[in-house]
């Protein structure tokens, strides 16, 4: 259901806002449909990724009581150390990149969303 929602706010289209997308996906075909949803719809699309060891976001499932199956997680975590080299880099995948950790997550979205987010 969240892809549903996340495809409904991206045809809205860019109005007067920002629009923020939570979505952990680490999958090529998913991230290229969601940019060039955005793109389509005239958003400038931009990537934030936090960087989280696997075992504290693991932790961090537990706690929220949110815990993904064993094997997905296991290949997000070997997607994302494919994908973080290239994320650090400022594009990933055609879109615009920041990298963050978990504790200036929070910054890095403040200003992403206001647009003052440092390339």
């Amino acid at each position: 259901i969240h892809l549903l929602v996340h495809v409904w706010c991206l045809l809205r289209g860019p109005g007067a806002g920002r629009l923020l997308v939570h979505d952990p996906s680490t999958r090529s075909s998913r991230l290229r449909a969601l940019r060039r949803l955005a793109v389509w719809r005239g958003w400038t699309p931009l990537l934030v990724y936090v960087d989280t060891d696997p075992v504290v976001a693991r932790a961090g499932q537990v706690a929220r009581s949110r815990v993904v199956h064993g094997g997905r997680f296991a290949a997000h975590c070997r997607r994302w150390s494919g994908l973080r080299d290239e994320a650090a880099t400022g594009a990933c995948r055609g879109w615009s990149t920041r990298m963050c950790t978990r504790d200036d997550a929070t910054d890095t979205l403040r200003n992403a969303l206001v647009g003052t987010c440092p390339r």
